[in-house]
């Protein structure tokens, strides 16, 4: 086959004389015109998009002895892999043993279970797939992947970007997209009239109107202090190319800010597209594709095209980074920056923490504060709370801090438990909405089992096909009615989008998958274990606000034992019972120690090293439940037996160290 001509490929032959029933594509990239360099860092980029993994890089540098590796790939669940870059014009059955050699029979670095031998010569020969199968035999511990021309051109097909890269534009234009149909040229030319763009932009800005309730100004910080913005005003502060990341805990309003967000952009002659992460699956086109879908006929990069065409600033934004599987995060980071900046791009994103992201993509930080006492009053009348009401319910509502808890709350005015915290405050809401339905127990079962179910995936969300059946199997061992399966996807804390049920907030998700914990374990030490699972520890605190028995709270603080939920407790976000045990159970730790204390000695051992005689071995309950008291001993609610400890702790230095005052000071801690 010959290889003339400018494409980078190989041209097709045409019969003389007579038009080609089809136009065929170039099926080889000219791989062997690269350098050594270029192919290598071509590995470096096909080991993230091809193989999927979280990080590549080149090993080492020209001289080092690299013991058969030039690139080495890390992945989330799986050991690391390596790459040799070969460029050569012909490869041998003998290179191939050679190259497999340089790293099975060495040192073999980063205890690699993959070896990807990449060349850019041909290697269909018989000679070299029979060795190859050889090898594989004899390397069983090592899964032996052979590239040559004929698999980097397959590869790189799907890939222009890299085609643009390495081989140019010319090249990714006849390789990667030999011609447009009539019909990609006619929703191309729609799209350049405004059409599908301006149809997108009104289905979308009507779709977010709907059931969007007003936003409160809130106030946004960014990380070093240096300026401070409004949740009502991001939009209009937002410029082509300013980046930002709005980090905040759950409840926050991140979500509800960005909706906003993406409508007052909408309206202002930005093209938005609106990308919940926890959707995404591996490939950002795909899931961009599914974002614009319900608005538009069209693609995401049909109707970036279209806001280019048009002059409108394109402007991605990422809701809730964090219900993205991490094991997809960082990939996810790097598609979008790739994407970002092929479509001229700004992004807006949202997450519980700030997320390292590339260069590219990095800007402004902005992080959600306690909303003031003039927000808070805001937010309830937001809601429905009346002016007259407004005192009462504030009092009521003085435990809730975010806006999420303070926009259920003002739909519950009057009619939440004394002394209820987050837990109670979402129990009462959905108990009042399930109240509603023909049969709440089994509906409430049903949700059980959703929640169980995104639980155990570590996702948060479900096929609708799959929800419908584990809702179905449901009723049936309960004998319920087949249409509680129905007032289940139409609950007020579940949606259905794009053939996905998912709730409408991580906190119902977390309550009910809690519950069903509790529901379904006999013991608090029994439901202790459970929680103690690592992607289980969000769960804990809802555990044991909903527990009423003061024994059981007891018992589960005990099982657990979780510092972050002791200081939760002790804080009283947990309701009165928890509020109630942890004060006591602090109590108690706190009498001991100072038991312990007044029998003991200090002595030094070394420099700023010390050790107590006799010494006392503490639980790992005990060890939580100080720190606790450490976070949050400023609450002045045990301050006398604190000071006692902290005299008795004077005194146990003095015995160790044979220390005693003399009439300069008196003692701090007497009196």
């Amino acid at each position: 086959m010959s290889s003339s001509g400018q494409g980078g490929g190989e041209q097709a032959r045409e019969l003389p004389g007579q038009p080609p029933l089809t136009v065929t594509a170039p099926l080889l990239l000219r791989t062997h015109e690269l350098s050594w360099e270029a192919l290598e860092h071509l590995v470096v980029a096909l080991a993230v998009q091809a193989d999927h993994a979280l990080e590549s890089r080149p090993f080492g540098r020209g001289g080092q002895a690299q013991d058969g590796v030039d690139v080495v790939a890390f992945f989330t669940s799986q050991p690391p892999a390596v790459y040799q870059a070969k460029r050569y014009e012909k490869f041998t059955a003998a290179d191939l043993r050679k190259a497999v050699a340089a790293y099975a029979d060495g040192s073999r670095p980063f205890d690699a279970h993959r070896l990807v031998i990449v060349t850019t010569a041909d290697v269909r020969d018989t000679k070299v797939d029979l060795e190859l199968t050889r090898l594989r035999e004899q390397h069983q511990d090592l899964v032996v992947d052979l590239w040559g021309r004929q698999q980097l051109s397959d590869m790189l097909f799907v890939l222009p970007d890299l085609v643009r890269r390495f081989f140019g534009e010319d090249t990714m234009r006849v390789f990667c997209r030999p011609m447009l149909d009539r019909e990609m040229q006619a929703d191309i030319s729609d799209a350049s009239k405004g059409q599908a763009l301006e149809d997108y932009l009104a289905h979308l800005g009507s779709y977010l109107s709907e059931g969007l309730h007003g936003l409160v100004g809130l106030t946004l910080e960014e990380q070093d202090g240096a300026e401070c913005v409004l949740s009502t005003e991001l939009a209009a502060w937002l410029r082509p190319g300013r980046h930002v990341q709005v980090v905040g805990s759950s409840g926050t309003g991140k979500s509800h800010t960005l909706a906003h967000a993406a409508l007052g952009l909408a309206q202002v002659g930005w093209l938005p597209i609106l990308l919940r992460a926890g959707v995404y699956e591996g490939r950002l086109e795909d899931s961009l594709d599914e974002s614009v879908a319900p608005f538009t006929s069209q693609s995401a990069d049909c109707l970036v095209r279209a806001a280019r065409l048009a002059g409108l600033p394109v402007v991605l934004l990422v809701d809730a980074i964090n219900e993205c599987p991490s094991r997809f995060q960082d990939r996810l980071m790097l598609q979008v920056s790739s994407w970002c900046r092929r479509a001229e791009a700004t992004v807006v994103s949202t997450s519980h923490e700030f997320v390292n992201v590339p260069a590219v993509i990095g800007g402004a930080q902005l992080r959600t504060v306690d909303p003031t006492s003039e927000q808070r009053a805001a937010l309830l009348r937001c809601y429905g709370v009346g002016p007259q009401q407004e005192e009462v319910v504030e009092e009521e509502c003085k435990a809730f801090g975010t806006a999420f808890e303070l926009s259920i709350a003002a739909q519950l005015t009057q009619r939440l438990p004394t002394g209820a915290g987050r837990a109670a405050l979402l129990d009462a809401y959905l108990g009042e909405q399930l109240q509603r339905t023909s049969q709440p127990t089994a509906l409430r079962q049903v949700l059980h089992r959703w929640a169980m179910l995104m639980d155990e995936r570590l996702a948060g969300w479900l096929p609708l096909a799959e929800a419908q059946r584990s809702a179905a199997q449901v009723l049936v061992t309960l004998g319920g009615a087949v249409g509680v399966v129905d007032e289940a996807l139409r609950s007020p804390v579940v949606q259905v989008l794009h053939r996905r049920v998912e709730f409408r907030h991580e906190w119902y998700a977390q309550l009910l998958a809690a519950e069903a914990l509790m529901w379904s374990r006999e013991s608090a030490m029994e439901l202790a274990g459970e929680l103690r699972r690592p992607h289980r520890r969000e769960l804990a605190v809802w555990a044991v606000a909903l527990l009423s028995d003061p024994d059981e709270v007891r018992r589960l603080l005990q099982g657990l034992p979780d510092t972050e939920v002791l200081i939760a407790a002790l804080c009283g976000r947990l309701g009165p019972v928890a509020d109630g045990v942890a004060l006591a159970e602090a109590q108690r730790c706190l009498e001991e120690a100072v038991e312990v204390m007044a029998a003991s000695r200090v002595a030094c051992t070394s420099d700023f090293r010390y050790a107590i005689e006799p010494s006392r071995c503490w639980s790992e309950y005990e060890q939580a439940m100080f720190t606790a008291l450490g976070t949050t001993a400023r609450d002045g609610r045990l301050l006398e037996p604190l000071a006692r400890l902290m005299r008795e702790n004077d005194q146990a230095f003095r015995r160790g160290t044979g220390w005693s005052p003399t009439h300069s000071g008196a003692d701090p801690f007497e009196g």
